[in-house]
């Protein structure tokens, strides 16, 4: 099983990466589908799409541990839900991998990003102007790129949608390593709360998540 990265994070919270190297015939055959999931598919015309939506099933699936069906769909915001079990879900894709973060009592937010320089160009449009002050010397794509994915984790844990990542998701200052944590505020209208985001720099993809 193509499994690269499964971590216990605590006692009711699970996270894993999934690797995609099969086929979609292989992925489907590990699945337990309705027809609405059936007709999902088949119109998912980008093959790398489509793969990616079977190996996050799979993985759900896999973390579970169950053979019955899981009754899965987004809410409003977008955000998965299971209605078959007790658990909050999150999931993202980026390439050839799939990331699930799983947990019986917690929120949870998860990102998966394949490195690339286009953040340069967007990254107006997510920092804050405190962040933009102290990422002006800072050069590394890397960097950006964490910072990136962890807002992206932040709006997946908030599960209400609707946020300006600018103006809500707020990032102290950290350090870059291969693995850490960044201190953040969620801040919008009356919700504000402090939360850790974990994330970790891998060769081919760089990872964050929330579980609060």
């Amino acid at each position: 099983m193509p499994v690269i990265y499964d971590i216990v994070i605590d006692s009711s919270t699970r996270m894993a990466v999934w690797h995609i190297t099969e086929s979609e015939s292989i992925l489907s055959s590990r699945l337990i589908l309705d027809k609405t999931e059936r007709d999902l598919i088949s119109n998912i015309k980008v093959e790398k799409k489509k793969l990616q939506w079977l190996a996050s099933r799979c993985l759900v699936r896999m973390m579970i541990n169950t053979p019955e069906f899981i009754t899965m769909n987004n809410n409003e915001s977008g955000k998965p839900t299971i209605h078959s079990t007790p658990h909050n879900v999150s999931i993202s894709h980026a390439g050839n991998y799939a990331a699930i973060i799983l947990s019986d009592n917690k929120e949870v937010g998860i990102d998966i990003e394949e490195q690339t320089e286009k953040v340069l160009q967007i990254k107006n449009k997510f920092l804050s102007t405190n962040e933009l002050k102290w990422m002006e010397d800072e050069k590394s794509i890397t960097k950006l790129m964490i910072i990136w994915s962890a807002k992206e984790s932040m709006f997946k844990w908030y599960t209400k949608g609707n946020v300006d990542f600018k103006k809500n998701l707020l990032l102290d200052e950290f350090h870059l390593e291969n693995s850490g944590t960044i201190s953040a505020l969620f801040n919008k209208e009356t919700f504000q709360k402090k939360v850790i985001i974990h994330y970790e720099v891998k060769t081919d993809f760089i990872i964050t998540w929330i579980a609060d």
